[in-house]
């Protein structure tokens, strides 16, 4: 067998697939070249996670067959330089032989049929829904910021999950959800350990729509070239949770998100590392009095001005300071570009929460964080 491909065409083939590449030392930490419908397809597998791509203007010959060592064939990229021809031949007791313009090398291949092909999952998964990939990544990175991953204590909770056409999402102390429409029939399910290798398959087509498709087994992001990347479905679904999207919170303090985070910004300058609450209290209807522990052990508060404030009727009128990690302030704003936000602010039981709410073209993120017990 022999085959002439073009090292940068190697190369960007590579990058859609070495996101799944495993580490042990069998072929999971190979690359498996194939012949597929005349075109040269390469695929790879961590355990958990797997993917495949066409290599651009390769044409096979049918029995194409062989894996070579991921790690040695990107030490070999990094050496023969951009759109370099590379004669590949791969021969009979487990060897293939790479020529470039700068010399020759041979290399150890096993035996692919060893490989897990995914092959029958793949034609039999049902297509769940098709959607910009940019609002796939968006979502799944901001669900990525709000997700439990202690499997050993609560699995159920170490999962991104698609119910409803809503993206689901908490690590007990927030809850992230993302009403998308268009994804209603999709029940994607991504582990939080597999999350980095999803959005980074995702990240490859910018600009394109992926599709959505799932099975018993597995799940499928396939790019409109065909590129596809898989997760064994996680046994562990997202708990049920009951959402009232028009849920009025008793208060409502309007701020610009610019002067909010700057206030934070200037306090964490001034306080001690050990000790990451902001403490928020609202003094009338026209300013907020932000405070966190000083390196001294003091109270260290900053005022900011409220934009706007509104009271629920019926709500609590007598609103206790509260304190949250200032972390989950930077990243309940992540991604949002109004110049005010919004913060719903209830109270329930000793207790209450924090929740903001904003829109990111036809999707809806919606983030709530607990009250710290002791503000």
């Amino acid at each position: 067998m022999n085959i002439s491909i073009n090292s940068t065409d190697l190369e960007n083939a590579l990058k859609v697939v070495r996101i799944t590449v495993g580490s042990s030392s069998d072929i999971s930490s190979h690359y498996v070249f194939r012949a597929r419908d005349e075109k040269l397809e390469v695929l790879s597998y961590d355990g958990r996670t797997f993917a495949s791509c066409i290599v651009t203007h390769a044409t096979p010959a049918e029995d194409t067959s062989f894996t070579v060592e991921a790690r040695r064939i990107h030490v070999l990229l990094d050496n023969v330089g951009s759109n370099q021809a590379l004669d590949v031949s791969a021969a009979e007791g487990g060897e293939v032989t790479v020529k470039a313009a700068r010399g020759k090398v041979t290399f150890s291949s096993l035996d692919p049929s060893l490989f897990p092909y995914w092959d029958d999952v793949l034609a039999g998964a049902k297509s769940t829904a098709k959607i910009a990939a940019e609002r796939l990544h968006t979502a799944l990175s901001n669900a990525k910021q709000f997700i439990y991953d202690q499997e050993s204590k609560n699995p159920a909770l170490c999962v991104a999950e698609f119910r409803n056409g809503v993206l689901h999402s908490t690590d007990q102390m927030a809850v992230s959800l993302v009403k998308m429409p268009g994804m209603e029939g999709c029940g994607l399910r991504v582990f939080v350990k597999d999350l980095p290798n999803v959005l980074a398959f995702i990240a490859t087509a910018k600009g394109d729509e992926v599709e959505v498709l799932e099975s018993d087994r597995a799940f499928f992001i396939r790019r409109p070239d065909g590129a596809v990347f898989g997760e064994t479905v996680f046994a562990h679904r997202f708990p049920d949770i009951n959402v009232d999207w028009n849920l009025e919170d008793d208060q409502t303090w309007d701020l610009f998100q610019e002067e909010l985070l700057a206030g934070i910004g200037l306090l964490q300058s001034g306080a001690k590392l050990d000790e990451p609450r902001v403490r928020f209290q609202r003094n009338g209807t026209s300013d907020l009095v932000l405070s966190m522990t000083s390196v001294s052990g003091k109270p260290l508060p900053l005022s900011v001005s409220l934009a706007g404030f509104k009271q629920k009727e019926g709500g609590v009128t007598e609103m206790p300071a509260f304190a949250i990690t200032d972390a989950y302030v930077s990243k309940m704003l992540n991604g949002n570009t109004n110049t005010k936000v919004s913060l719903g602010v209830s109270k329930k039981g000793a207790g209450g929460w924090v929740r903001l709410r904003d829109d990111r073209g036809i999707d809806t993120y919606l983030t709530t964080v607990a009250w710290l017990k002791n503000a």
